[in-house]
């Protein structure tokens, strides 16, 4: 039986992701079953290069075309609100998704932005909130504090023109974003597969974006609460 990790390792020397292969994996173990619901797992790598590679030469091994190989592999993955996705216990059930269309604009949108600061800042010390004063010529007596435990000092002025800077990137979020390929993101992101409280932090962004009714169209998993208990715990929202 051809073993994978040392087809990969020879073939491809200069790639790393060989080195992640598992072990025991085989070709003859890449059975139409594995393909269509455990390849990650199987494997042990979810690169999308390395999975190229290893089909083209199980392919070549079964005398078929890749497109047959990629095909009973596709075929193994779910449909929900029109986004293919596919659950990898390699990764403690962490969500796979097939050609996302809007994940890398929400991931730019959401957390690349960064807006520019006028007359406010961060301050977790006194030597921050003095070099801050000095930095935009701020009195003390010209201050507020935007929310305890935030650490947004400034004029009113300074945060609110702050915070303004944020409603164009959420504009286009809410209206060009999919949310199902958002929370499947955010899913991951804070790996809501192991944590206490579910996937709660995902479906939060999700409420906090398109309202009740569209997060109760979500496909969800780990849930613990429903949507509409969670929309309506002020403790949550604090």
């Amino acid at each position: 039986m051809e073993n994978i990790r040392d087809f990969y390792k020879a073939t491809y020397p200069e790639c790393p992701i060989g080195s992640r292969i598992n072990h025991d994996a085989t070709f003859e173990g890449l059975t139409d079953d594995v393909l269509a619901g455990d390849y990650y797992d199987y494997v042990g790598t979810i690169d999308s290069v390395a999975r190229e590679r290893i089909f083209k030469r199980l392919a070549e091994i079964r005398g078929v075309s890749y497109d047959v190989i990629y095909q009973t592999w596709l075929n193994g993955f779910k449909e929900a609100n029109g986004v293919l996705y596919r659950r990898d216990w390699n990764c403690d059930g962490a969500i796979r998704m097939h050609n996302p269309k809007t994940v890398e604009l929400y991931h730019k949108l959401r957390y690349e932005f960064s807006p520019e600061m006028h007359d406010c800042f961060f301050a977790f010390s006194e030597q921050q909130l003095k070099d801050g004063m000095a930095k935009f010529n701020l009195k003390r007596e010209d201050l507020v504090n935007y929310g305890s435990g935030t650490g947004l000092i400034g004029t009113q002025d300074g945060i609110t023109d702050y915070l303004k800077q944020y409603d164009e990137p959420e504009r286009r979020i809410k209206e060009e974003c999919n949310p199902q390929e958002v929370y499947f993101y955010e899913y991951n992101n804070h790996e809501c597969m192991i944590a206490w409280d579910g996937d709660l932090d995902a479906i939060k962004i999700i409420i906090a974006r398109w309202g009740v009714e569209v997060a109760k169209t979500i496909k969800r998993f780990n849930a613990t609460r429903k949507v509409i208990n969670i929309a309506n715990d002020k403790k949550i929202w604090k």
